[in-house]
């Protein structure tokens, strides 16, 4: 929350040291100091646990950019429903040609326009209102806010375990009204090695609104 640039992290609400939050050394905005990327992200958690385990090549200050092969889809469905339905709505992922060891993002939303419970009936930490379809291994973090739902994965012990294509998170929903776009910001993903890997994000929308309408092809 600090900003984007590796030492601007204690401004927020960490109090330890940026760089060892930065595990992985990738120090983001040093050159130049304008660089808007994030460099604290889900790949320093990676790099955090291969440290513990003996094996510190993530940490030496020459990781990889988070710029080659195809990008990680990380996208929001459309789902349709009326003022007072509850809806399940799906955050779908393509991980492209990347193996995918560790995910953090946020799930913006109008709290207006759609209601979630931060209900958490069995105190696993996690809300009901959140169902999870991850690997065996995979530990989840949620800190629900007003209109925001924050949400880590990653493996925090060896062989590290990898999210698979398909529904990670869904999210229920009550729709008051007309709905809300649902976004998604934040969003970053890290390898087995504690590389940032690239990314892209898709919202969606869910409501009244989200009717889509398909008009017949007519061809001569």
């Amino acid at each position: 929350d600090g900003g984007p640039n590796w030492w601007e992290i204690y401004n927020g609400a960490y109090a330890g040291s940026p760089i060892g939050c930065d595990s992985n050394a990738s120090r983001n905005g040093i050159t130049p100091v304008t660089n808007p990327v994030a460099s604290v992200t889900s790949a320093d958690i990676i790099c955090t646990v291969l440290i513990f385990f003996g094996d510190a090549t993530c940490a030496n200050g020459t990781v990889q950019a988070a710029g080659s092969g195809t990008p990680a889809l990380l996208r929001v469905a459309d789902v349709h429903g009326e003022a007072g339905a509850q809806v399940q709505v799906p955050i779908v992922l393509t991980g492209g040609n990347q193996t995918i060891a560790a995910a953090s993002f946020t799930i913006a939303y109008d709290s207006s326009q759609l209601t979630f419970d931060p209900t958490d009936g069995d105190g696993d930490g996690i809300p009901d209102a959140l169902t999870f379809a991850l690997p065996a291994g995979v530990q989840t973090w949620v800190r629900v806010e007003e209109g925001a739902i924050r949400i880590a994965l990653a493996g925090l012990r060896l062989p590290l375990p990898h999210l698979a294509d398909g529904t990670p998170v869904t999210v229920t929903f009550q729709v008051n009204a007309t709905g809300s776009t649902v976004t998604l910001r934040d969003a970053s993903f890290g390898d087995a090695q504690g590389n940032p890997l690239p990314a892209i994000t898709q919202d969606g929308s869910v409501g009244s609104q989200a009717i889509q309408l398909f008009l017949p092809l007519i061809t001569r």
